[in-house]
């Protein structure tokens, strides 16, 4: 990996007769989301209404904005009652994810500040006669050979593979002690999903392979913890029935706060870069 971050920094058919046609059967189509537009708390929200079989009215903010899951019989007007009532929550979560939705884009840009470990650090890019990359708590620091162009791709390539090797030493050992902790093994290893931040697959009777994102590494050790403890549970349960997350609640004894607080982060997940 070393070497590597070096590298970079120093460079159809008709039916035949008689044969009996069958007609497919019909499919339902779901219902488009509905798009409207309210004020809340003074400020105008854009949200999407989803018709489904539930008994009362939820509300989800995330990447995508603000969304409201409602039986058919609610009215919009029930629905907007629902929505007044939870205005400040609802700002509140549309601007942690506008907030993080910029430290992601201005992330791995020279001048711009990124998360490890859940801590903001800034990216400051040089040029030097010796390539290299320093790092303290708050500033990273990236030299640059002068015969290097040093655009934006190559100071996020610097950035990533880095990432990666930290996750190497701090993620994976820790994953594969609370696996000791339990009397189980799996076989451990990173990788880059979009959209979930780890699994755990069996790959037969007894084997199993944890995949942990690592991204991980820029949300908080409680929360990276969280994480990997969920994916250990999965080789006692490979569901995520009422006995899974008590095995989870053993792990981690504060799972449903760090399952709350996990979730604003997803778009560290869809970053490309």
């Amino acid at each position: 990996m070393l070497n590597k971050i070096l590298d970079l920094l120093s460079f159809s058919k008709a039916p035949k007769q008689g044969t009996k046609s069958f007609k497919a059967p019909e499919v339902a189509v779901a219902q488009e989301p509905l798009t409207r537009h309210i004020v809340l708390a003074g400020q105008a929200v854009r949200y999407t209404v989803v018709r489904c079989k539930r008994r009362s009215i939820g509300m989800l903010v995330d990447v995508d904005g603000l969304r409201v899951r409602a039986p058919k019989r609610v009215s919009l007007l029930d629905i907007e009652e629902a929505l007044q009532a939870r205005a400040e929550w609802i700002i509140e979560q549309i601007a942690r994810w506008a907030l993080l939705r910029d430290t992601v884009a201005n992330a791995f840009v020279p001048g711009g500040s990124f998360l490890l470990r859940g801590q903001r650090v800034k990216l400051q890019v040089t040029y030097s006669l010796f390539a290299s990359l320093t790092q303290t708590e708050k500033l990273w620091q990236i030299c640059f050979a002068p015969e290097v162009i040093a655009d934006e791709a190559a100071v996020a390539r610097v950035v990533c593979l880095q990432l990666q090797a930290l996750a190497e030493q701090e993620l994976l050992p820790r994953c594969e002690a609370l696996l000791r902790e339990v009397g189980k093994t799996a076989h451990v290893v990173l990788n880059d999903p979009k959209t979930q931040w780890g699994s755990c697959v069996r790959r037969r009777a007894g084997v199993y392979e944890i995949r942990l994102s690592w991204r991980l590494m820029q949300v908080s050790p409680a929360l990276a913890y969280y994480v990997i403890a969920h994916e250990v549970a999965h080789i006692f349960e490979m569901n995520h029935s009422p006995r899974f997350w008590a095995v989870v609640a053993q792990l981690d004894p504060h799972y449903k706060r760090h399952r709350k607080l996990i979730s604003p982060y997803s778009p560290l997940l869809g970053a490309r870069y």
